[in-house]
């Protein structure tokens, strides 16, 4: 959200760049959220077949922004407003499609569906099911 504030006040950038990723764990420990207990503990009690999509993803999504904050940097340093916008309009849509990706599989979807191959077997757990794994 603050990159896309960016593109209008371009001096934002410099507090995105002091912006460092955190674990799952970290992001939940460092939260507001009433049952971050809960997340942290269902993190790490996940299937392996969701897990893994989720790291890479998570990964993909801080490579993607600690690449970003330094050419938009530079960009905004040429000085061409409008391709700045442009270029942050672009980022922030990539961005945007992983961190759906990623709602998707925490709220069960796996690597199959993700990619939209066809799989009898795929399925999306269903509360019960997220609820057996506290079992």
């Amino acid at each position: 959200m603050m990159l896309e504030l960016a593109a209008d006040m371009p001096e934002m950038l410099a507090d995105i760049g002091d912006w460092r990723p955190k674990s799952y764990q970290e992001h939940f420990e460092d939260s507001v959220f009433s049952h971050k207990e809960l997340a942290v503990a269902a993190y790490d009690h996940a299937p392996r077949e969701y897990r893994e999509p989720f790291d890479e993803t998570i990964a993909d999504l801080n490579r993607l922004i600690a690449e970003a904050v330094p050419r938009l940097s530079q960009e905004i340093e040429i000085g061409e407003p409008e391709a700045v916008k442009s270029s942050i309009l672009v980022t922030t849509r990539v961005l945007q499609s992983r961190i759906e990706t990623a709602s998707a599989i925490v709220n069960g979807a796996k690597r199959e569906q993700l990619v939209g191959v066809e799989n009898d077997e795929a399925a999306v757990m269903d509360q019960a099911d997220i609820d057996a794994l506290f079992d």
